[in-house]
């Protein structure tokens, strides 16, 4: 949750009751206060209160309305794919939102495979480029994540040894010892 301080004064000199109301924020106190926000899109009103005393009369309460806003994300790819892969072979993905929240990762074309912050990917094309999508929706606090998307070409391997064809001594026999 977000936090921020306030604070007030009287031409009295006396202390300032200010507290936080409403489904957006709490928090209180005399003269300085912090308040949390514990919403994500609303209003926060903060209202101000001075009693006044033997010598001053109370002063008019005064109130401050603060909209409270989503706030932004992104997303990190922290173990991206390879730059080419050949088909059959798998690999590791990996990607984590600022917010904290799940990353859905997705494959498609030369590709398969999906997961939440973490998949394993296989490349299913001799010819087909392999796309990788990382997504966060958001929540009641974050907007969603613009969303990022990595790419693999596909090596052809013709006699599916494991071995790019352009690294094939044989590309006709299969010999991954090669």
């Amino acid at each position: 949750a977000d936090e921020f301080l306030v604070s007030a004064t009287s031409s009295s000199g006396s202390a300032v009751s200010i507290a936080g109301n409403g489904t957006g924020c709490v928090g209180s106190g005399l003269s300085s206060a912090s308040i949390t926000i514990i919403s994500g899109v609303t209003t926060c009103s903060i209202t101000f209160n001075q009693a006044g005393n033997s010598n001053y009369s109370a002063a008019s309460q005064q109130t401050r309305t603060v909209t409270v806003s989503k706030a932004t994300q992104s997303i990190t790819v922290t173990a991206p794919p390879p730059v080419s892969a050949v088909n059959g072979s798998s690999f590791y993905v990996e990607a984590s939102a600022t917010s904290g929240n799940a990353v859905t990762i997705a494959a498609s074309g030369g590709c398969s495979g999906a997961g939440f912050n973490a998949a394993d990917i296989t490349m299913t094309s001799n010819s087909v480029t392999c796309s990788i999508a990382y997504s966060q929706a958001g929540n009641s606090n974050y907007s969603a994540a613009q969303a990022v998307v990595t790419t693999t070409q596909a090596l052809s391997d013709i006699d599916s040894d494991g071995v790019a064809d352009s690294n094939d001594n044989c590309v006709a026999q299969s010999n991954p010892d090669q």
